[in-house]
């Protein structure tokens, strides 16, 4: 458990609204596409 622990606070950190995202998409294929939108709405 401490592993996980570890492996989410620097993925937190080193993408806080990539944080906020996964919450919402908890599963990976949910998670690529949003990412996606993500980019891609910060592009425009």
């Amino acid at each position: 458990m401490q592993a996980k622990l570890e492996i989410k606070s620097p993925e937190k950190r080193g993408c806080e609204k990539s944080g906020v995202e996964m919450l919402h998409f908890p599963q990976p294929p949910l998670f690529m596409p949003s990412l996606y939108l993500h980019l891609t709405l910060k592009r425009v």
